[in-house]
């Protein structure tokens, strides 16, 4: 219909439900009826609409004109700031078309089946969704209690025949933890989030093989992800981390000093990220946006995103995450 939307998250304070809301300019509020008594003690004057209600139900499924651009607003995902209100990022339609569609990392196709293991508040469910409906695949959608649920889940995934699914890191962990049968059916696994177990990685790679695991790394200012790593082979055991690999289709990549110069290989900065996965910037905060996203300093009219995260690219060129530029300690100034 050309609009965008705000996923929220019904276990939210209402405090940062009522800031959502407010700060978004929602005008319609979807839901369902078990959330009736939860938003009617919202301070919201638009309109609600509940997903379960049988008049939506009789409503003509054709689909509606071609409203949106390329460019327009699909979405607006809150995270939480280190300090204060959480922000909007503002992302766009060719931003998530970048994720699923046309890329170097990933191919999903009509016969596959995907899991989906994120919370609709989280850009992973992004991935998600959108891999799945822009490639006409199917998409599985599990109850939280089977989320939660280890045995449960594998079962689920055995089940379902899925053949590609992402999942957080720490519950990558978790699977690999509760054995490895799982992963046998399964095309390919991306997991990100956080830095990965190099034992766990080892020991889904033992079954899984070359090229059906990739640790996949990217912050929602650039949707979902920005670079990956192909588990080709079979990690060093005196490795302590999995590289976060080269960038995407469409993305840039940069190492940069605290002066904004390019840094030599192997020299910690700050990664800084360019391209097509940019979003458009942080809604109502015009302050923030111009801090974090920055002038391209090697390319004219385009923009950097800041990412706050420390990295260095290795001799093979693939880069190797080293951790967030708020914990670095100066010494001597």
């Amino acid at each position: 219909a050309g609009g965008a939307y705000v996923p929220i998250d019904p276990d939210y304070p209402e405090s940062r439900i009522q800031y959502m809301l407010k700060d978004s300019g929602a005008t319609h509020l979807l839901t369902h009826s078990s959330f009736i008594s939860q938003t009617r003690s919202l301070a919201f004057d638009g309109t609600y609409l509940f997903a379960d209600d049988q008049e939506i139900l009789l409503m003509s499924s054709e689909n509606l004109p071609l409203e949106a651009g390329l460019d327009d607003t699909a979405y607006i995902m809150y995270t939480s700031g280190t300090t204060g209100q959480p922000k909007g990022i503002m992302t766009t339609h060719s931003n998530i078309a970048r994720v699923v569609k046309n890329t170097n990392y990933l191919t999903i196709l009509e016969t596959d089946t995907l899991l989906s293991l994120s919370n609709s508040v989280f850009d992973g469910f992004t991935f998600d969704v959108y891999g799945a409906l822009l490639n006409g695949a199917k998409l599985v959608l599990p109850q939280k209690e089977t989320i939660l649920d280890m045995g449960k889940l594998t079962e689920l995934i055995k089940g379902e025949h899925i053949s590609v699914m992402f999942v957080p890191t720490a519950l990558f962990h978790l699977l690999v933890d509760e054995g490895t049968d799982w992963m046998r059916g399964v095309r390919k696994v991306l997991f990100g989030g956080e830095r990965a177990s190099v034992q766990h990685v080892r020991k889904a790679f033992d079954v899984m093989g070359k090229g059906r695991l990739l640790n996949v790394y990217g912050p929602t200012e650039s949707t979902v992800f920005a670079t990956y790593y192909p588990i080709d082979e079979a990690i060093p055991l005196e490795s302590h981390s999995i590289p976060i690999g080269k960038p995407l289709n469409q993305t840039g990549a940069y190492i940069l000093s605290e002066h904004r110069q390019l840094q030599p290989i192997g020299m910690v900065g700050e990664l800084c990220l360019s391209g097509k996965g940019l979003a458009k910037g942080y809604l109502n905060r015009p302050d923030l946006t111009k801090q974090v996203f920055i002038p391209h300093p090697f390319a004219s009219g385009e923009r950097l995103y800041r990412t706050g995260d420390l990295a260095y690219f290795r001799e093979d060129g693939l880069i190797e995450y080293a951790g967030r530029v708020d914990d670095q300690v100066k010494i001597r100034g």
